[in-house]
């Protein structure tokens, strides 16, 4: 098996934007996961030939665990194809419809099959695990350049590591020279005396630990699936910076501003909108992207002071990639700062949006914001 190719996350991962990471070792959503341990499959006409060494990558999965493979049917609506699509690569988990794993020349043989069907049944490379460096040192400076992402770790909740411990066996770890800039310089050497990792084609299969994290993902023989880790709250008190946040292109003249003093008796930074700088428009600030780890709820809590004549509403919306939806349109004002929370129905990657709506007509009026906090959790 060829190790890799730059142009793909983590070498033979398709469809990842390596800059908006989400969960490792093994998917974090169910909804990734194959419904039922049941993988629908089609061998395309290019693969004809190694048809056999497809079904013995895929006898080792169903001799090992739960998961079962079956030919597609034209009522099915998911599957994978086996295909050549230029190199050897795989999406990680379940994408919907149909998705490809390609497996041209240089992966025609059982081990590289494994590997690919095991990115499509939701492992990720061994590699890319948030406590890898407590077993693999990164050789960086032996790294060819521009194949450094391939090489990025996870933060601690972004794993869900199945209770399995780091497996130098594993078959989704690459070898000691993969990605390098030369045949003699290792990028990755084990930090545990004696090990030596190989290449690929060297291993006989899916290890033992592989075999019970996939068991465990798809809580085969009564194995439970641990749940992903805690992910930490993500808390902004402008005190620094904006956190991320952005004011949008199609404000009109006025922006949020950050500002540092007092308001209604609270010294600190914020960020504000003054009705005096804003007719009857919409100005709005916008969250960085957060990914939801496989969960469905979220909560918002920011402090506001909304108050005065020109303050008409503060909506809040949320956005992934295909829709928004106005998620509370608070317009309660008060002389004093308000704490405010909101429940919301997350999926996938989403941000968040703060609209602020003044009427300069009606007088002087702030919308300040502050102490944003954003769980994936319900509130409380």
């Amino acid at each position: 098996m060829k190790e890799g190719s730059e142009e793909l996350f983590e070498g033979d991962i398709a469809g990842i934007d390596p800059f908006a990471l989400t969960d490792r070792n093994a998917v974090v959503d169910e909804a990734e996961l194959w419904p039922n341990a049941t993988v629908y499959y089609e061998i395309g006409y290019k693969l004809r030939k190694v048809k056999d060494i497809i079904q013995e990558a895929i006898d080792e999965y169903e001799s090992k665990t739960c998961i079962r493979f079956k030919p597609k049917t034209p009522a099915t609506n998911d599957y994978v194809k086996f295909t050549i699509e230029g190199g050897c690569w795989s999406n990680v988990g379940r994408k919907g419809g149909e998705q490809e794993i390609s497996l041209s020349e240089g992966c025609h043989d059982k081990v590289s099959a494994v590997h690919e069907i095991g990115h499509a049944l939701g492992l990720w490379h061994e590699h890319s695990r948030s406590d890898r460096d407590d077993y693999l040192e990164i050789i960086w400076d032996n790294i060819k350049p521009g194949a450094e992402r391939n090489f990025l770790k996870l933060r601690p909740w972004e794993n869900n590591l199945l209770g399995e411990e780091f497996d130098y066996k594993s078959i989704m770890l690459y070898g000691e020279y993969a990605f390098a800039k030369d045949r003699n310089s290792m990028t990755m050497k084990p930090k545990k005396e004696g090990v030596v990792i190989g290449l690929i084609n060297d291993k006989p299969g899916l290890s033992e630990s592989d075999v019970r994290r996939l068991n465990k993902l798809y809580e085969c023989d009564g194995n439970v699936r641990p749940p992903p880790p805690d992910i930490p709250d993500f808390k902004c008190d402008f005190e620094k910076d904006m956190c991320g946040f952005e004011n949008h292109e199609n404000n009109y003249k006025t922006n949020w501003i950050r500002e540092n003093g007092t308001l209604a008796g609270r010294t600190g930074s914020y960020i504000y909108v003054n009705a005096e700088d804003a007719s009857f428009r919409k100005i709005r600030i916008t969250s960085p992207f957060f990914a939801s780890y496989g969960r469905r709820k979220a909560c918002l809590t920011f402090d506001t002071y909304f108050n005065g004549g020109g303050v008409v509403s503060l909506d809040i919306s949320i956005h992934n990639i295909h829709t928004s939806k106005l998620v509370m349109k608070h317009v309660e004002k008060s002389e004093e700062w308000q704490t405010v929370k909101v429940n919301i129905d997350v999926e996938g990657y989403v941000k968040f949006s703060l609209d602020a709506r003044t009427r300069k007509s009606d007088g002087e009026g702030i919308i300040a914001i502050d102490n944003i906090i954003y769980a994936m959790r319900e509130c409380e």
